[in-house]
C-alpha cells in the first residue's frame, strides 16, 4: 500500500508539473522573433494578409513577426519547411485554400497535411466572381450552363488559348468589372460580396454545391503546445478585429471568417475529402510538384 501511495503521489506531482510547464510556455511565448512562412510570392493576397496580421501581432505581443516567402513546387516547399520546423510557436504558416488541394493532386509531398500541421484560424475569405467577356454572348449563369452542355469545351478552349468564363478573386477582377471589360454573372462563394452586394451567388441562382470560397489561413506544426496554439488564436482574432487591419484586408475584398482551432481542423479535413472526390470525378491527373 505504501508503494502504491508513493507512486500515486509521484503521478499527481508529475501532472501538476506538466500543467505548470504548459502554462509557463504560453506565458513566455513569444520571447524572440516569430517567422511566418508564406509559400507564395511577395505581393500576393496571401502574402499581404500575412504581413498585415503579422505587423499587428508584433504590436500586440512585443516581438517581431517576420514574413519569409518560400514559393515553389505548388507551395509544398514552404509548407514542408513548416511541417519540419521545431514545434515551439516560432515558425508559422500562412497559406491559401490550395492547402487542401495539394495533398490530392501531389500525393508525394514530403509531409502529411492532416498529420503534420494544425490550424490556428482562417484569416479571411476572398470571394470569387464568375466572370465572362462582354463579347462572349453569355448573359447569365443559365446561358453559361446551356453552352457548356451543348459544347463540352474545356480542353479545346485551353489548347486554343481561349476560355469562356473564369472564377476570379474579386479583388483582382473588380476594376475590370467596374470599367466594363468583364461581366460578372454571380459570386461563386458561400455569400454575397460586400463590394458587389447586388450580385447573387451561384447557389441563389439554382446551382447547388457551387461554393468556391478561396480562403487564407494560419497554421503551425502539429506538435506545437496547445496553450501556444490557443494564445496565438486569441491574439490573431484580436488582430483581425483591429480597425486598421480590417481596412487593409477590406481593400483586398477579403471578408473575415475566424474559427476555433479544432473547428478549423475539422473544416480542413472535410475540404480535403471533398476535393478528393472532385479530382476523381473530373479525372484531374495526379503528379509531383
Amino acid at each position: 500500500m505504501k508503494l502504491r501511495q508513493i507512486a500515486w503521489r509521484a503521478l499527481v506531482l508529475c501532472l501538476f508539473a506538466a500543467l505548470f510547464a504548459a502554462s509557463a510556455t504560453a506565458q513566455g511565448w513569444p520571447d524572440r522573433p516569430v517567422h511566418i512562412v508564406v509559400p507564395l510570392t511577395a505581393g500576393s493576397a496571401t502574402d499581404v494578409m500575412a504581413r498585415t496580421v503579422g505587423q499587428r501581432l508584433a504590436e500586440q505581443l512585443g516581438q517581431a513577426f517576420i514574413v519569409d516567402n518560400k514559393p515553389g513546387a505548388a507551395g509544398t516547399i514552404g509548407v514542408g519547411a513548416v511541417a519540419r520546423a521545431r514545434p515551439d510557436g516560432y515558425t508559422l504558416l500562412v497559406q491559401s485554400s490550395s492547402y487542401t488541394i495539394t495533398p490530392i493532386t501531389y500525393p508525394s509531398t514530403p509531409y502529411n497535411t492532416l498529420r503534420d500541421l494544425v490550424g490556428v484560424t482562417p484569416l479571411a475569405v476572398l470571394p470569387q466572381a464568375l466572370v465572362v467577356s462582354p463579347n462572349s454572348g453569355i448573359k447569365s449563369v443559365k446561358d453559361l450552363i446551356a453552352r457548356a452542355k451543348a459544347r463540352p469545351e474545356v480542353l479545346t478552349e485551353l489548347l486554343a488559348g481561349r476560355l469562356d468564363y473564369f472564377f476570379c478573386p474579386v479583388n483582382i477582377c473588380l476594376p475590370l468589372i467596374n470599367d466594363g471589360r468583364l461581366v460578372a454573372l454571380a459570386m461563386g462563394s458561400s455569400r454575397r460580396s460586400a463590394v458587389l452586394p447586388d450580385l447573387p451567388t451561384t447557389v441563389e441562382l439554382g446551382v447547388p454545391d457551387s461554393n468556391y470560397d478561396f480562403w487564407v489561413g494560419l497554421f503551425v506544426p502539429a506538435a506545437t503546445p496547445r496553450d501556444i496554439v490557443d494564445k496565438l488564436h486569441r491574439e490573431t482574432v484580436t488582430a483581425l478585429a483591429n480597425p486598421a487591419v480590417k481596412e487593409s484586408l477590406g481593400k483586398l475584398g477579403a471578408e473575415q471568417n475566424v474559427l476555433e482551432p479544432r473547428a478549423f481542423d475539422s473544416e480542413i479535413s472535410k475540404e480535403i475529402a471533398a476535393n478528393a472526390a472532385l479530382v476523381k470525378a473530373a479525372g484531374i491527373p495526379i503528379g509531383s510538384p
